[in-house]
């Protein structure tokens, strides 16, 4: 749902986000209603927990009660169902509520506000993601989230394609059950990393047996996961420009592109390509994949691909009753308009764009995207076009976000179901009572993995 950005004729969008606003501010109060309880049952939780040679000062999730877990699906349903939520706490000590929408990173707007919503409360913080946990208490975590249990793994990571970060878990059971080693592989790194950096930064997880890949002793403990990744973000972060792409000449030949779309009444997202190009063609692959129907691996976000500040749009326009070369002309009289304003302004530039069986793109990188849109507008208008002319973002979690041309524009072709989900592991939406078996968890990884 467009959360952000709503037209003013849209009024069955601006019902549901209020409705949401409405459920957020009831749960808030049903919260703080039944916060003292809450809070002395994680306490008791966490005492039994902490009970032998465990350090309490770590981050880890907080089972709780079936009671209180019935009590927070119905609740946090009543916000949108597709909400995961967890309690835990942090290496301070205070207590943490994470409210997630988990895969579904089109949500994660809507959550955004559903947190900054929350009352300020001493000892406690709200968050919109699962935030990292040791890895002790990520295994435990990662059990109860799955149902599967990891024997002594370790853990090679290096840096992959489209900015990312592709990790190799050596596993026992890997030999016997690959699929589910990935989904338990996929956990520990979500858990042990954080949600946060775990969907915007790790690619590809592949899964080996003990006695297969690369020699042993180029893996690590999960105890250096954690560092290792932070290291490899650095060093992507730190290789990118230390200026926006509005700053540096384009290219005199730009890399071209060429597909051939499957034919269709209508266009989700750039669906109809046919021919275009490119100053950037990483950042194509990465936000849209190889082509028309061949949609990307891994979310996408600007910020892994400019430390600047740049968002990376594109403008969708509607031209079906032109022919082909129609398109380009018209194609190239708004790129060069759009490209002199923006970089006139010093708010962004052109970066590609492309001509499809339907609609014509100009792809963007805009560095204030107000100011940008503000310059934008009395250029436009002289070149007088449809009315079907949005402003669309690459980033994942803007997938359901559009800025008509008009206030009549209507919405675009919306994104399939699924499009902005990239599912790699089973996100448990309660935590139940826990099983303190501490001798058959403490088995699970020797300690000099962990610590």
């Amino acid at each position: 749902m467009a959360w952000h950005y709503i037209s003013i004729n849209d009024s069955e969008s601006r019902a549901r986000r209020q409705f949401v606003l409405d459920q957020t501010a009831r749960w808030w109060a049903a919260f703080a209603q039944r916060r003292t309880e809450i809070e002395v049952g994680l306490m008791s939780t966490a005492t039994d927990l902490d009970a032998g040679s465990f350090d309490s000062q770590v981050e880890r999730v907080l089972p709780v009660s079936s009671d209180l877990a019935g009590w927070m699906n119905k609740q946090i349903a009543s916000i949108d169902p597709r909400l995961h939520w967890e309690f835990g706490q942090d290496a301070g000590g205070q207590f943490y509520l994470t409210i997630t929408a988990g895969d579904c990173l089109r949500l994660r707007p809507m959550v955004h506000s559903v947190v900054a919503a929350a009352p300020k409360v001493p000892g406690w913080v709200f968050l919109g993601h699962r935030p990292p946990i040791q890895p002790f208490w990520a295994v435990r975590a990662t059990r109860q989230r799955t149902g599967l249990n990891a024997i002594a793994p370790t853990v090679l990571s290096r840096l992959g394609s489209n900015n990312r970060i592709d990790m190799i878990f050596k596993m026992k059971m890997a030999r016997d059950d690959e699929a589910s080693a990935v989904v338990l592989a996929s956990g520990l790194a979500e858990a042990i990393l954080g949600e946060e950096a775990f969907v915007r930064w790790v690619g590809e997880i592949d899964v080996e047996p003990l006695d297969c890949g690369p020699a042993s002793d180029t893996y690590l403990g999960l105890s250096q996961l954690r560092l290792t990744v932070t290291g490899l973000i650095h060093t992507l972060t730190n290789s990118l420009p230390d200026h926006p792409l509005h700053a540096q000449e384009p290219p005199r030949k730009w890399p071209s592109f060429k597909y051939t779309p499957t034919p269709s009444a209508d266009y989700p997202r750039q669906d109809d390509l046919t021919i275009g190009r490119s100053i950037v063609p990483a950042i194509r692959a990465a936000a849209l994949g190889e082509g028309p129907g061949r949609p990307p691996k891994s979310p996408f976000y600007s910020t892994s691909f400019s430390r600047v500040g740049e968002t990376f749009c594109y403008l969708k326009i509607d031209l079906p009753s032109l022919s082909t070369e129609q398109r380009r002309a018209r194609k190239y009289k708004i790129e060069d308009r759009v490209d002199a304003v923006l970089r006139a302004a010093g708010t962004g530039c052109v970066i590609g764009s492309g001509t499809g069986s339907r609609y014509i793109y100009i792809d963007l990188a805009v560095t204030d995207l107000r100011h940008a849109l503000a310059g934008l507008a009395p250029a436009l208008r002289p070149l007088g076009l449809p009315e079907r002319t949005w402003l669309l973002f690459y980033d994942t979690e803007m997938a359901d976000e559009y800025i008509g041309v008009s206030s009549s524009s209507g919405a675009p072709p919306p994104v399939p179901a699924g499009a902005a989900e990239f599912p790699r592991r089973p996100i448990a939406r309660a935590t139940p009572a826990p099983e303190l078996e501490t001798s058959s968890t403490a088995d699970l990884l020797p300690n000099e993995l962990l610590f």
